[in-house]
């Protein structure tokens, strides 16, 4: 399945009261990822990753832009 298709499925168990197996509480759903990540990427992840911010045309504005 792919695309639509996966989206449609997501949306189809959720409206019949299927629950998702990932964890939705912040705390909980770290938990997860550090047991299922090595402890490099976990730290790489953890440790602001994600978070970066570059300058250019929308630096000030909130805008992120993914760096490897």
């Amino acid at each position: 399945m792919w695309g639509r298709s996966v989206q449609q499925a997501i949306y189809l168990r959720g409206f019949l009261g299927e629950r998702p197996p990932l964890p939705l509480h912040p705390e909980a759903l770290e938990e997860a990822a550090k047991k299922r990540m090595s402890p490099e990427a976990f730290a790489y992840v953890a440790g602001g990753a994600s978070r970066v911010r570059r300058g250019g045309p929308h630096r000030g504005h909130g805008a992120a832009r993914l760096a490897p």
